[in-house]
């Protein structure tokens, strides 16, 4: 089997793979298709420096392939590369979520995604990748995996189950430099975490606002429906469909090809994102149809309802990529359980209410001790959303007359906070973060990162 082969005692970050990628593509900057980490890059003597170059590795198992909802990637059976169909790509960027190592990258100018092609059409005649050709230190190769010295996993390299088609020779001293480190007044207890800030994100709460509507919208939506199935909701149909429009074109915002929207449900078989876009528009259309023909067909708002409900588990299954420690698949955002929520208030229910209510408040609270406390505004926020947004708005409700309706208000804020932290406080794997946190492992040994 051949795949690259990384020598990590022979990388200098010279930078001549991600120069010769460039040339041999025609690649414009800044876009590039290869990548150094480094893991000192704040060149502290005291600590062990090596560099990893990195492309798309061409996974066995690739989470790009399976992620995308467009179905743009394809292999090269003869090859094993992982290509991309740009006529496809919608610029969704949920590939670069699901990949681990940074491979595929959103193209601001064309809208949708580059990344490494494998030099196919040499690898097919039998030669190289341009990067391995050109590594003057022989660090990187394209080769068979005969060499007994290599190694699937490297620190620093992100663990996946991808299968990822790269071995490494590890270094010749594992735990210290090869140079003798100099003498530093204070050494490494001189620094405290604050001096080391988290690396951003591949995902970030300024880039994916119109996500995080559309996902604090769809559960409402559900909601909404099963009350006016029930008659406990009365509303006039051309506002939902207004309301219900503006949820579909909140979708699309965030493609860097919006008029190919139509291709994100073409993968439904592998793909969560496309699932819940699929289910979406037929939620949509089933509720439309309900709601303004006033269908006595009371199935046809059922259905609704279930492709709702599936829309929003699709959806925490697309939010599962984000890492927040041990909170990836059950979390107090989740949309699955807030549509239910929804569902028991609108039918006016207050055991499942309160209890769904209790539930997602054990979660959040089970969120802030495994992620911490990390400023004062963090702690302010949560004091007032369990304060003012939970605590007395359930008290007013049981010491007075009001009417359960009165916890809607509080309940859509509380539920707008949380989606909010946890994008905030989310990470999704990648090589930077990998580094980084070897980082604060060497320095700080005894003890844990908060988000690691």
């Amino acid at each position: 089997m051949k795949g690259f082969i990384f020598d990590i005692n022979k990388c200098v970050a010279c930078d001549a793979c991600i120069v010769a990628c460039s040339v041999e593509n025609d690649l414009v900057p800044p876009v590039e298709r290869r990548k150094i980490f480094s893991s000192n890059e704040f060149n502290h003597p005291d600590l062990a420096a090596f560099n990893l170059s990195l492309a798309c590795n061409h996974c066995e198992e690739a989470s790009c392939m399976e992620a995308c909802p467009a179905g743009a990637y394809k292999r090269d059976e003869n090859t094993g590369a992982i290509l991309l169909d740009k006529s496809f790509c919608i610029g969704c960027s949920y590939c670069i979520w699901a990949c681990p190592y940074d491979a595929p990258e959103l193209n601001s100018e064309t809208g949708i995604i580059d990344k490494c092609t494998l030099c196919n059409e040499k690898v097919t005649n039998g030669g190289k990748p341009a990067c391995a050709q050109n590594c003057p230190t022989g660090a990187l190769d394209w080769n068979d995996f005969i060499d007994k010295r290599m190694e699937v996993d490297q620190a620093g390299f992100p663990f996946s189950d991808n299968k990822p088609v790269i071995r490494f020779i590890p270094k010749r001293n594992r735990d210290m430099p090869e140079i003798a480190p100099l003498p530093v007044s204070g050494g490494l207890s001189m620094f405290s975490k604050k001096d080391f800030p988290i690396p951003d994100s591949k995902i970030s709460l300024n880039k994916e606002w119109p996500l995080v509507v559309f996902t604090l919208m769809v559960p409402l939506f559900i909601g909404l429906v099963s009350g006016m199935l029930t008659g406990l909701i009365y509303m006039k149909w051309w506002l939902y469909v207004v309301l219900a429009s503006a949820g579909l074109l909140l979708s699309t915002m965030h493609l860097g090809r919006k008029a190919r929207a139509v291709y994100a449900i073409m993968n439904y078989r592998s793909s969560w994102l496309s699932r819940e876009i699929l289910s979406y528009g037929i939620f949509f259309l089933l509720s439309v149809a309900y709601v303004v023909l006033e269908l006595e067909f009371i199935w046809i708002g059922f259905s609704a309802i279930l492709f709702g409900l599936f829309c929003a588990f699709s959806m925490d299954k697309v939010y599962s990529i984000i890492q927040v420690k041990a909170m990836a698949y059950l979390n107090s955002s989740s949309v699955f359980l807030t549509s239910l929520m929804w569902i028991s208030l609108a039918q006016q229910e207050p055991a499942p209410l309160f209890f769904i209510v209790f539930v997602k408040m054990t979660l959040y609270l089970y969120r802030k001790v495994l992620v911490g406390i990390n400023n004062e505004y963090s702690l302010l926020v949560s004091i007032f959303r369990l304060t003012f947004l939970v605590i007395i708005p359930l008290i007013l409700y049981f010491f007075t007359e009001l009417s359960l309706w009165f916890l809607f208000f509080p309940l859509v804020l509380g539920e707008g906070i949380d989606r909010m932290e946890f994008f905030s406080e989310g990470y999704i794997k990648s090589p930077t973060r990998s580094m980084y946190d070897l980082l604060l492992k060497q320095i700080f040994p005894n003890e844990k990162s908060k988000q690691s």
